[in-house]
C-alpha cells in the first residue's frame, strides 16, 4: 500500500486495512530484525523514543538543509535508527512501528496491533516483548486509560510461533509467552480485543483476559494445546469453565474443537459478533477511557476476583506445559510438523 493509502487508512481508524508497511516503514522495519539480538522488547520502546527526542532537539538548534539528517548527521545519535512516527491528518498519536508490532497512541487508548500478516500475525519472542513493553508503558502512564489489540491483514493472531516451542527460552529466561499472560492477568486497565479470522492458541486464551471483545463474523476460535501434547495455559482451564461451564469447557480444552463467532458469542467469550470489530472496539475502548479511572479499576477488581488465585494456576499450568515440552514425544511432534510445512 503506498504511503497516502497507509495515512488515509489510519486517519480513518481502519488498522485492519493494513495490509503491507509502506517502503519507510520496511526500511526501518528490517533494521529492527538485523539488531533483534542487541536489545529486548522494553528497549524497542524506551530507546527508540529516547533516540527520537534527541534528533528532534538537534534539529531544533541546527536545522538541516534537508527533511532527514544526512550522514554525518546521523553519526552523532546513539541507539537504535528513530522509530516512525505518524503525524498525518489523524487521531493517531505517538505511533511507534516495529517490523512486528504496531504500537500507536489514540488519545486515552494504546493500541497493540499484531502486524505479522505473512505468518498469521503469530507472536514470537520479541514480539511478546514488545508487547510486555507497552503494556508496562500503559500501565505506568495515567493519561492511557484502556488498551485496544487487534491484528493486522484481516487475522487476529494465529497463536504462539512453534519455532519458540522448539527453541526453548534462552538460559535463565523465562517464556515471553508466560511472561506476556501473567501480564495480561495483572494489568489494572481495561483490555478491549477486536477479532477477526484466526484467534488461535493464545489467540483465544488472551480473550478470557479482556474485558470487552468483538468479533468478525468469520472470526474462529481454537485451543489445540491438547493436542500439540500440552495442557492449557493463561489460567484458562480455570477461567473456561467459569465462563463456558464445564462441559463446554472440556469440549474446546480437551477435544480442540474449534468454534465460530455466533458459539462464542453464546459463550459469553466475546460481546458482540460485528462486521466492522474494529470500530466497535475502538469505541467501546474510547467510552471506557472516558469513565472515572478508580471507579472503572475497582469495578474490574470486584469483577475479576482474587487475582492469586489465578496467578497461582497460571503458574501450576506453566510448570506442566514446560515438562510436557521437554519430553520426547512432543519434540517429535513439532519436528514432524516442521517437517511436513517444508515439504508441502
Amino acid at each position: 500500500m503506498r504511503r497516502d493509502g497507509l495515512a488515509a487508512a489510519k486517519a480513518r481508524g481502519r488498522i485492519d486495512e493494513i495490509q503491507q508497511p509502506d517502503a519507510g516503514v520496511s526500511g526501518f522495519a528490517d533494521g529492527v530484525s538485523q539488531r533483534r539480538g542487541e536489545h529486548e522488547g522494553p528497549e524497542v520502546l524506551a530507546r527508540g523514543r529516547k533516540s527520537w527526542r534527541a534528533f528532534s532537539r538537534m534539529e531544533t538548534q541546527n536545522p538541516p538543509p534537508r527533511a532527514h539528517p544526512d550522514a554525518s548527521e546521523r553519526s552523532h545519535l546513539t541507539g537504535p535508527p528513530p522509530p516512525r512516527r505518524m503525524r498525518p491528518k489523524s487521531p493517531l498519536k505517538e505511533t511507534l512501528v516495529d517490523a512486528k508490532i504496531i504500537v500507536a497512541r489514540d488519545g486515552a487508548v494504546q493500541r497493540i496491533v499484531f502486524n505479522r500478516p505473512d505468518k498469521k500475525n503469530a507472536l514470537d519472542r520479541d514480539m511478546y516483548l514488545t508487547i510486555i513493553a507497552a503494556l508496562r508503558e500503559a500501565e505506568a502512564d495515567a493519561t492511557l486509560r484502556a488498551v485496544l489489540f487487534a491484528g493486522a491483514g484481516g487475522a487476529f493472531t494465529a497463536g504462539n510461533d512453534l519455532n519458540d516451542f522448539r527453541d526453548g527460552p534462552r538460559p535463565g529466561e523465562e517464556f515471553p509467552a508466560l511472561r506476556f499472560v501473567k501480564t495480561l492477568a495483572g494489568f489494572s486497565k481495561p483490555m478491549v480485543a477486536a477479532v477477526a479470522s484466526e484467534a488461535v492458541g493464545v489467540g483465544t486464551t488472551m480473550l478470557f483476559h479482556c474485558d470487552l471483545v468483538y468479533a468478525a463474523p468469520d472470526a474462529r476460535f481454537k485451543m489445540p494445546f491438547v493436542d500439540l501434547g500440552l495442557v492449557p495455559e493463561a489460567g484458562v482451564s480455570l477461567l473456561a469453565p467459569r465462563l463456558f461451564g464445564q462441559a463446554k469447557a472440556a469440549q474446546y480444552l480437551l477435544l480442540c474443537e474449534s468454534f465460530d463467532a455466533q458459539e462464542a458469542l453464546r459463550l459469553n467469550l466475546v460481546n458482540a459478533v460485528t462486521p466492522d470489530p474494529l470500530a466497535e472496539a475502538l469505541d467501546a475502548a474510547r467510552r471506557l477511557a472516558q469513565k472515572p479511572a478508580e471507579a472503572v479499576a475497582a469495578s474490574r477488581r470486584l469483577l475479576r476476583g482474587d487475582p492469586a488465585l489465578l496467578l497461582e494456576r497460571i503458574e501450576e499450568e506453566a510448570r506442566l506445559f514446560a515438562e510436557a515440552l521437554a519430553t520426547p514425544a512432543l519434540r517429535a511432534r513439532l519436528e514432524a510438523f516442521f517437517a511436513g510445512r517444508r515439504e508441502s
